[in-house]
């Protein structure tokens, strides 16, 4: 009895590293996919490029826009709202922000920074009116983005933040929350 439960244990035992790396991460580097639980998939958001500006001298502002208004990759209120991202190794999986985006005459918009020179320095995070929180976590070789509140219907983008040059050329990767019906 004893040699069986022995094989047993070991069988589980070298089974459970498989089972471990079963996770299923997505193959393209730097690019959030959905992950769709309830058909074990991942799917990648629209990616569009998107087109930087600013406005304001004393309180500056910095706007993304994105054509059209609205994403062709589409989900629904309560679905579960979870993004898989791989990232190349140097990347910070804190760089890839959440924004919310407002449709307006053909295109998709947000203020991304908005400073108040007049008054001082003023906070990065307490400038960022269209920025939504999320949760970030490990996924096997992978990072997991969960948004910390259910998000409203409406037009969202994740958008990498690029410090040194935040209006240089670079995609946004779009998704929209539909009402339920």
């Amino acid at each position: 009895m004893r040699p069986l439960l022995r094989m047993t244990l070991l069988a589980i035992a070298l089974a459970l590293p498989a089972l471990a790396q079963n996770v299923k991460e997505p193959e393209l580097i730097n690019v959030p996919h959905w992950l769709d639980s309830a058909n074990d998939a991942l799917k990648p958001v629209e990616r569009i490029a998107a087109r930087f500006r600013s406005s304001g001298l004393v309180r500056p502002t910095l706007w993304v826009e994105l054509h059209g208004e609205q994403s062709s990759f589409r989900l629904a209120a309560g679905q579960r709202l979870e993004f898989a991202v791989s990232l190349a190794s140097i990347d910070d999986p804190e760089k890839l922000l959440l924004y919310k985006l407002k449709p307006k005459k053909g295109k998709r918009e947000a203020e991304l920074i908005k400073l108040n020179l007049a008054s001082g320095v003023v906070s990065v995070d307490a400038a960022r009116p269209n920025l939504i929180p999320c949760q970030i976590s490990k996924l096997g070789n992978s990072f997991k983005l969960t948004p910390k509140d259910a998000l409203p219907p409406g037009e969202y983008a994740f958008i990498y933040d690029e410090e040194k040059n935040f209006a240089a050329p670079r995609d946004a990767f779009c998704f929209g929350v539909d009402a339920t019906k």
